[in-house]
């Protein structure tokens, strides 16, 4: 199967469809909690149906909600009300429960959640040895070791302490899709290590509220939700922030689907990114406890926490890396027939170090290969899409994927980093790795979820989880975050100082063999910067027009001219940056104000870049023909 990315039978439409599901505002709430909804006034909007368990028959609904509770439970609530968007436990008030507050624009739901328990069997030990396990996880850490080691660690030992049947560590990708990438399970179950799961499964809307919620339970898939009330009232409240909120029919089914009654998740988050999941799923109901839910919560910032210290540890190393590089490069560059192909030279070594298949570098329309590239044309167009993009460099390892107009160079650019070296004229280095067709293990065949309605397709939960192979193309092997240092810190911000300092010496260098080889010829030259001022000036050319040396350098050669010939130096001056090259003879002027007939060749002069880097007049004294 020839797949250009992950799923595409799972169109947009289809993935639109899934947007559209209320889960902010499901207008129930599972049956361990309890839930009134008050208004700004501290009345009653709505209450869950099951609100008698706690305050008898009567509807508390229009009612103040100290009416509900004891006077010394009100007075916390109202003391304890949380900020925006925020949520606060009271506990030991009400007998059973906890009290949860849940701040939102027009007002607070108090909801009363039943107290859970510290493991799944009830016949075992009840105390749980948090504060260890969690201080064995934190040394961890920040120790050394492997981070899929650490992960496999909390897995393992969050299972051990809890008792779910399994407990996963799910990563998302950049497009999404997720894979388990640690796995602790009871040892009947099947394995879920290494398979993934399509972005369809955890939608968009989904990710948006494990950010804002950063732990979930469900207690029972199968049991039935409670509706609030009133009914008009039920599908206006927000219920993101509450502990027992309703959770998705076609979640639901979807765990029921994977044999799963009972789950707990906590999100993992970095810098305000959703990186991942702890996902615990058991075949049997359960309610954790909160002691279980505040425990996973600081497990999974530990996962965060090691992840970035490994990404910042990996970062540093690329950084190290392109600044040993940046430091030889000079050495490289200076021998170099040019600067451009110097870069892209084995000697210099970015192909090899950023471990890519080909390099290319371009500058204005001249293109600089090796090794494994696509066309020089190609190339060009690459050069065009860096040019109009905001970014002044780009990493992917699916170019045709997140390019289309690209996707016919998979085979040489499936993986492309472009950098765009910035204060240049259209200069750009590129890095290749060519297509690694790979096996991709998903659970269960994603395409199963689509079916027909009597209105359209639409996804549905898939049925089967069982192992479904398939062959994914268009793509490379991924770029490590090192190697993306390497190129977005090191190279792209000391690349041009680099080439600056290699300019400035090549011309230096040039400047000291120009003046011994035009000191050797009979005709006037003068050499001028583009703004027209003499940063060379021969003998011949004091001879000529009688200015000597120090005179003429550093000045610009229209304001030397004697005012009636400066119109027509400026005109020779123009007419060489308009044509690049220009030859004319005129009557010119010395400086003890003689005139002599001079042939003048000038000749603009472009450095290795192609810009203007000056101006070329050679004089020639041609009295003798008039």
């Amino acid at each position: 199967m020839d797949r250009r990315q992950f799923v595409p039978e799972i169109t947009a439409e289809l993935l639109a469809d899934c947007e559209r599901e209320p889960i902010r505002n499901p207008g129930q709430i599972q049956p361990f909690s309890l839930l009134l909804e008050v208004d700004a006034r501290g009345l009653v909007r709505s209450a869950s149906g099951n609100v008698s368990e706690l305050f008898g028959e009567a509807s508390p609904v229009g009612k103040p909600f100290q009416h509900t509770v004891s006077v010394e439970t009100a007075r916390r609530i109202e003391s304890g009300i949380p900020a925006m968007g925020t949520s606060r436990v009271l506990r030991r008030l009400i007998p059973g429960r906890e009290i949860w507050l849940h701040r939102d624009e027009v007002g607070f739901l108090i909801e009363f959640v039943r107290h859970g328990q510290n493991r799944t069997s009830p016949e075992e030990l009840e105390q749980l040895d948090t504060l260890e396990f969690l201080a064995e996880s934190t040394a961890r850490c920040h120790g050394g070791g492997a981070t899929q080691d650490f992960c496999d660690a909390i897995a393992s030992g969050f299972r051990e302490l809890v008792g779910f049947d399994r407990v996963m560590v799910y990563r998302f990708s950049d497009d999404w899709h997720g894979e388990v990438i640690s796995e602790a399970k009871r040892a009947d179950l099947s394995p879920y290590l290494g398979l993934h799961y399509p972005a369809s499964d955890i939608p968009a809307q989904a990710r948006e509220l494990y950010l804002a919620t950063r732990t979930r339970v469900l207690e029972d898939a199968l049991a039935d939700t409670v509706p609030l009330t009133p009914s008009s009232r039920a599908a206006s409240v927000d219920l993101s922030l509450a502990v027992g909120r309703g959770l998705s029919p076609i979640h639901r089914k979807y765990l029921a689907n994977m044999g799963v009654r009972s789950t707990l998740t906590a999100s993992i988050v970095r810098q305000g990114r959703l990186w991942g999941l702890i996902a615990c799923h058991h075949g049997q109901p359960f309610l954790p406890s909160l002691e279980v839910r505040q425990t996973i919560a600081a497990l999974a910032d530990l996962i965060a926490a090691r992840t970035e210290l490994e990404d910042y540890r990996d970062r540093d190393r690329g950084v190290r890396a392109g600044q040993r590089l940046l430091a030889e490069l000079p050495g490289v560059l200076e021998t170099a027939e040019n600067w451009a192909v110097g870069l892209a030279s084995r000697e210099a070594g970015l192909l090899e170090t950023l471990d890519a298949d080909g390099i290319a570098i371009v500058v204005e329309d001249r293109v600089h290969t090796r090794g494994t590239t696509p066309e020089a044309a190609d190339v060009l167009r690459l050069a065009d899409w860096l040019e109009s993009r905001r970014d002044t460099v780009a990493i992917t390892d699916r170019l045709g994927v997140d390019v289309p107009e690209f996707a016919e160079l998979g085979r040489t650019a499936a993986g492309f980093v472009g950098l765009r070296v910035p204060h240049t004229d259209r200069t750009y280095a590129m890095w290749f790795r060519s297509e690694l067709a790979r096996t991709v293990r998903w659970a269960g065949d994603p395409r199963k979820g689509i079916v027909d309605a009597p209105d359209g397709r639409r996804l549905t939960p898939r049925a089967s989880f069982e192992e479904w192979l398939d062959e994914v193309r268009g793509t490379a092997r991924p770029w490590t975050v090192a190697e993306r240092a390497l190129v977005g810190d090191a190279i792209r911000t000391n690349l041009l100082d680099v080439l600056a300092g290699t300019q400035r010496r090549q011309i230096r260098d040039l400047r000291t063999y120009r003046g011994i080889l035009f000191e050797q010829v009979n005709d006037s030259v003068v050499v001028t910067d583009p703004a027209g001022v003499v940063t060379f000036w021969n003998d011949a050319a004091t001879r000529l027009y009688g200015f000597d040396r120090d005179e003429m350098m550093g000045k610009n050669v229209v304001d030397f001219a004697f005012e009636e010939c400066r119109p027509l130096v400026e005109n020779l001056l123009d007419a060489i940056r308009t044509r690049g090259d220009f030859v004319t003879e005129h009557l010119a002027q010395r400086k003890d104000r003689s005139t002599v007939w001079v042939e003048i060749r000038g000749q603009i002069l472009r450095g290795p870049t192609g810009g203007e880097i000056g101006t070329l007049l050679i004089s020639r004294d041609i009295s003798n023909r008039k």
